[in-house]
């Protein structure tokens, strides 16, 4: 039984890793896989998202991809690009104002039965709940 091999791909000029991997147990297979442009290497455990080739001396090196956007900042920790706090308040924010505006339209049914049988209170209840929809969409 042959032993199994791990390799990862780099692109020769970039040194930027593919993210695939080929798990090989026939050592002519790695060159048949290998994308145009990319050089193989050994090993599994390198991070293609935060970790590169150094084209000129083949070492591992850390690196930090562009910035996706001006609501992210680099974690350290983490080595990753994740979104700022004020940016995940806003989302947060955002998810809760969506779902109560959800709950308010799913009352909404009842309100426009009362208002169209004549009952009291039926149109009340839909001006109420249109206006804090309203409210509830101006801070999307």
């Amino acid at each position: 039984m042959r032993a199994l091999k791990t390799v990862m791909f780099y692109h020769k000029d970039t040194g930027m890793f593919a993210a695939n991997q080929l798990l090989v147990s026939d050592e002519r297979m790695v060159a048949l896989n290998t994308p145009k442009d990319h050089v193989a290497i050994d090993g599994h455990h390198f991070d293609h998202l935060s970790q590169r080739v150094d084209v000129t001396s083949g070492e591992i090196v850390d690196y930090q991809p562009p910035q996706p956007s001006v609501e992210h900042e680099w974690s350290g920790t983490a080595r990753r690009w994740q979104l700022n706090g004020a940016s995940q308040a806003k989302r947060q924010a955002s998810s809760e104002a969506l779902a109560r505006i959800s709950q308010l339209e799913a009352q909404q049914p009842r309100a426009l039965r009362e208002t169209a049988l004549g009952l009291a209170g039926g149109r009340e209840r839909l001006l109420a709940i249109e206006t804090e929809i309203q409210a509830l969409r101006a801070n999307l």
